[in-house]
């Protein structure tokens, strides 16, 4: 009984490592930069998509979603509704 758990363990340990050095091979290969480089752009382009350039950065759950689709800052949402347009 205990040979069957010590081989389990030694299994799952295995996997483990396995994967440790999937994943390892990957983050350093021509793919894993890849993958991390359109990583970094999405990120930064969502940055760039919640921050106003009047108002500065906003969090995206704050934005104003327009029937159109795009988005504005709720300052200038609000200053578009008094009729005080930038």
């Amino acid at each position: 009984m205990l040979a069957i758990i010590f081989e389990s363990a030694l299994f799952v340990a295995f996997l483990a490592a396995l994967g440790a050095l999937v994943v390892s091979l990957l983050q350093s290969s021509p793919l894993g930069t890849r993958l991390t480089q359109i990583q970094n752009r999405r990120r930064l382009e969502r940055e760039v998509a919640a921050s106003c350039p009047v108002h500065g950065p906003h969090d995206e759950r704050d934005l104003v979603r327009l029937p159109g689709g795009a988005t504005l800052c709720p300052e200038c949402y609000q200053e578009t509704l008094d009729g005080r347009f930038l």
